[in-house]
């Protein structure tokens, strides 16, 4: 999975490449946590072991960078 965000040096923001049969989504990983978050409207889908606090700093940047993940979600599955 390619990282396509790192924030605070520790939390990865990946997009499986050829996932094509889902909507558009991010990975969010650090350590043994992991959770899967909607880009187009940011609902959290799957989340497991990350705060609510932390999750709600991830989806501020996600919002902040949409374009950008969008641009890497078609590149990654057309």
């Amino acid at each position: 999975m390619p990282t396509i965000l790192l924030l605070a040096n520790m939390i990865k923001i990946t997009i499986n490449p050829n996932d094509k049969h889902r909507f558009p989504h991010v990975h969010v990983l650090h350590s043994d946590k992991s959770a899967l978050v909607s880009l187009k409207d940011f609902s959290i889908l799957e989340n497991s072991g990350f705060s609510e606090k932390t999750l709600k700093k991830v989806l501020k940047v996600l919002r902040e960078e949409q374009d950008l993940l969008l641009e890497a979600w078609s590149e990654y599955n057309g």
